[in-house]
C-alpha cells in the first residue's frame, strides 16, 4: 500500500457521509433499520490541486496506476492542512480509493490542474 503523494490541495469537496445500516423486513411489509457501526463509509473526497508541475502531476499519475482503484490507500496529513481537527470530519484510521481516473487539465506547458475524486473504504 503506498500513501497517497504529499500536495497540499487548494481545495477539499466532501459531503457528510453514510454509516453502515442493516435492513430488515418486518411484518406487513415495513422495514426497519439499524445503524451497525459509528464509522463511516464510502464517503466521497475530492482533491482539487491547481498550477502541479510536470513533476508533481506525475507522482500522482504514478499513485493512480499503481493502485488500480483496487488497492486502498491512506492520505497523508498534508492533504488535511487548514484543518483544525481532521479528524472531526475524517476518520483518521480509514483508508481510500479512486473513484475513477483523476480529470487533468494542461494549463500551460508543464502546469495542471487536477480534480481527483476518492470514496473511503473501511477495512
Amino acid at each position: 500500500m503506498a500513501d497517497f503523494p504529499a500536495l497540499e490541495p487548494l481545495r477539499r469537496e466532501w459531503k457528510f457521509p453514510d454509516f453502515p445500516t442493516l435492513d430488515y423486513e418486518g411484518a406487513g411489509g415495513s422495514t426497519v433499520s439499524f445503524e451497525y457501526g459509528d464509522t463511516p463509509t464510502d464517503q466521497p473526497l475530492t482533491l482539487v490541486y491547481k498550477l502541479l508541475s510536470e513533476a508533481e502531476m506525475q507522482l500522482i499519475r504514478d499513485h493512480y496506476l499503481a493502485q488500480q482503484s483496487v488497492h486502498p490507500f491512506n492520505l497523508p496529513a498534508i492533504c488535511f492542512a487548514g484543518y483544525v481537527t481532521p479528524a472531526d470530519f475524517f476518520d483518521p484510521t480509514q483508508q481510500w480509493l479512486y473513484d475513477g481516473e483523476p480529470e487533468e487539465e494542461l494549463v500551460s506547458v508543464g502546469n495542471y490542474n487536477v480534480d481527483v475524486a476518492l470514496r473511503s473504504v473501511r477495512l
